[in-house]
């Protein structure tokens, strides 16, 4: 079976959206694993915890629609870029918190990132002309948030806390730099084979 250079361009482009909407999911789970520690480290309540955790979908609900007026009018190589460094800047801000107001804050942040990617996902796959390759990559970018977050959930406390010393400052630094360099990534993949 032959693929066109046109459809090998769109099957580059899909994997670059995947690549940010794997760190959308990589970033949700990343704090579930840390509870423990970050409310010992800042004295904060699991009452307060509980609104950390929900700060971000509260934020979504209101930048939802914006999101979507944001890609129809500056594309997907713009939006998806700069998802992928809110989402980089959200997990570093976490890692600066030293009390619940910018913990709460910084996971808000992500509120804002997270639409863009969301909004982003289904409109690359309009790439295709082709009813069944839209199907067919629009199954294959709803992974990326299920992969992100299994590694997320995976890695956190087995791998990176012994490797970083327990310090989950540290981790959520280190885990800054994944849609960073997704981001670039992306860049490279839409300059070299944007349609």
């Amino acid at each position: 079976l032959s693929i066109s250079p046109e459809e090998n361009k769109i099957w580059f482009i899909i994997f670059g959206v995947w690549l940010i909407y794997f760190c959308f999911g990589f970033t949700v789970s990343s704090i579930a694993p840390l509870v423990p520690y970050i409310t010992d480290d800042l004295n904060i309540t699991y009452k307060e915890m509980g609104l950390i955790l929900g700060a971000w979908q509260f934020i979504y609900i209101f930048t939802a629609l914006p999101a979507g007026l944001f890609v129809d009018k500056y594309g997907l190589k713009i939006s998806i870029f700069l998802s992928a460094i809110i989402i980089a800047i959200s997990l570093f801000s976490r890692g600066l918190s030293d009390n619940f107001y910018n913990m709460w804050i910084a996971v808000a942040l992500f509120g804002i990132g997270g639409p863009l990617i969301s909004v982003s996902a289904p409109k690359a796959s309009t790439l295709w002309a082709n009813q069944k390759n839209r199907a067919i990559s629009m199954g294959i970018l709803i992974t990326g948030p299920f992969f992100g977050g299994i590694t997320s959930l995976s890695i956190t406390n087995s791998i990176l806390m012994p490797l970083l010393n327990f310090n989950w400052k540290n981790v959520f630094y280190t885990y800054s730099f994944i849609p960073v360099i997704s981001a670039f990534i992306w860049l490279l993949i839409f300059n070299f084979y944007g349609i």
